[in-house]
């Protein structure tokens, strides 16, 4: 699990904050830089990035992976080392 609050929490503070007329620039920058910097850890101990760029990744390669019917891919972790894990993982980080 992530030490850091979830990409869904944050967008919803976010919004909480819109609702409540809250215009802070600093707090807004803020939730967007915690937003940009998310990671998520696996069982195995991986870290993988959980911004929405890394997202889309994690969703297309297991759509990419599905038509192939890979079992195993390469994937950079936060740290940026490119490590072989495998689907379930990278199904395990996107669920995180």
């Amino acid at each position: 699990m992530s030490s850091m609050l979830s990409y869904w929490r944050l967008t919803m503070l976010i919004n909480q904050d819109k609702k409540l007329g809250i215009d802070s620039k600093v707090a807004k920058q803020a939730k967007l830089e915690a937003l940009a910097n998310l990671t998520v850890t696996t069982t195995n101990g991986n870290v993988f990035d959980a911004n929405s760029d890394s997202i889309t990744n994690m969703m297309a390669a297991l759509q990419a992976s599905t038509i192939v019917n890979k079992i195993e891919t390469s994937w950079k972790l936060a740290d940026n080392t490119i490590v072989t894990i495998t689907i379930d993982e990278l199904k395990e980080a996107l669920a995180l």
